[in-house]
């Protein structure tokens, strides 16, 4: 009995530690060429639609990745070989509806010789409460060969969460630049 019992818990345990663990749709386009290393110049689109603190915080999480990949980040825009620009989008919707987790179960039946019916009716108590704001972050990046202006690789990485921008941006560009330049043209899903 241990022999099948165990085995089935510890796979159900891993399904419910596996659902938690943060992941991302990851979509990139790149050149299908090495990206030399060099300078790199790391920018929000004009106007910049957070907040200007909000932006450098998600520039800084770009310029960190790409440090990790060999690039050196420069505060000089004339001084850099590549300019990443760098966006993020963000959306909420009400998740699912909660039901109450207590009921009271009414229920009966009667029967006369080898016949019988019953029924049972679970009432919710309390009702049900809304379902928490799920957030919806997408963190886009594309990067500039300023010699001669030629797009050498964009990414795009977006994730749900109960978390916000804040909390979702350094994950979304850990697994947006994972595996760099990764896949050309694929969506992939990515854990953190």
């Amino acid at each position: 009995m241990n022999r099948v019992v165990l085995p089935l818990l510890a796979a159900i345990g891993l399904a419910a530690c596996s659902s938690t663990v943060p992941q991302a749709d990851v979509t990139r386009f790149h050149i299908n060429q090495p990206i030399s290393q060099g300078k790199v110049y790391v920018t929000s689109p004009e106007p910049v639609k957070p907040s200007v603190i909000e932006a450098f915080v998600y520039n800084l999480e770009v310029a960190r990745q790409l440090q990790n990949l060999g690039y050196v980040s420069t505060a000089e825009r004339s001084e850099a070989a590549y300019v990443a620009t760098v966006s993020v989008d963000t959306a909420t919707r009400e998740g699912m509806p909660q039901r109450s987790r207590f009921s009271i179960g009414i229920g009966g039946g009667f029967g006369s010789g080898n016949v019988g019916v019953g029924g049972n009716v679970q009432m919710p108590i309390g009702g049900t409460k809304p379902g928490a704001t799920i957030h919806t972050t997408t963190l886009n990046v594309s990067i500039v060969r300023q010699a001669d202006n030629a797009t050498v690789w964009e990414g795009r990485a977006t994730m749900d969460s109960k978390d916000g921008p804040a909390a979702d941006v350094p994950k979304l560009a850990k697994m947006l630049f994972r595996d760099f330049p990764g896949p050309s043209g694929q969506t992939v899903t990515v854990r953190y």
